[in-house]
């Protein structure tokens, strides 16, 4: 009987494990990185690309421009591989293109950080308001929003989210979308 118990224990053990894993919910993850911080600084790994997927996601379909019902553009952070770029934004869905020269005069929705901390995720995301006009400098203007979210078998969902002040934030850089070349098909594969 010890026999038994200590066989099921060891499944319900790798059971859970297995569960961890394949949700996305095991990690230390920051971006941008933090000087002498641990975390993994990579927003081309798991779970940093499912934190965006959610959040760009749940964002775009629950908080949209207000009058605006067209596509948005999406500049996510400068290191994302070309291929990862396409798959992020294709599964964040709801018409969303990938920043480029020729989608930047779209609405643009920005990457601004990602925090993941074991099975919860935070992200800041910058939210174009075109119903505002442009700020006394000529620049469109944003709503910063946090979305936080907690990871299950069924994948990242949020659960809370603090929307900031309206035009306080500044519009960051442009990460704009490049098709891939034989030598950045190469890196993304290693």
């Amino acid at each position: 009987m010890t026999r038994m118990r200590a066989l099921a224990a060891a499944g319900a053990v790798a059971g859970c494990l297995g569960a961890s894993l394949m949700s996305g919910c095991v990690g230390y993850d920051t971006w941008p990185g933090v000087k002498g911080d641990t975390a993994r600084n990579d927003p081309n790994t798991s779970p940093m690309d499912l934190v965006q997927i959610a959040g760009l996601r749940w964002l775009i379909e629950n908080q949209p421009p207000t009058g605006y019902t067209g596509p948005g553009a999406v500049s996510l952070p400068a290191p994302i591989h070309p291929s990862q770029y396409q798959r992020i934004v294709k599964e964040i869905g709801h018409d969303a293109v990938p920043l480029t020269p020729e989608t930047e005069s779209l609405p643009i929705y920005y990457v601004e950080e990602i925090r993941v901390r074991l099975d919860e995720g935070e992200i800041d995301l910058l939210k174009p308001l075109p119903e505002m006009g442009k700020s006394p400098d000529g620049r469109p203007v944003y709503q910063r929003w946090t979305i936080t979210m907690a990871s299950s078998i069924q994948g990242w969902k949020v659960t809370r989210w603090r929307e900031w002040s309206r035009g306080l934030a500044e519009t960051p850089e442009k990460h704009y979308y490049t098709p891939a070349t034989p030598e950045t098909r190469k890196a993304g594969a290693e």
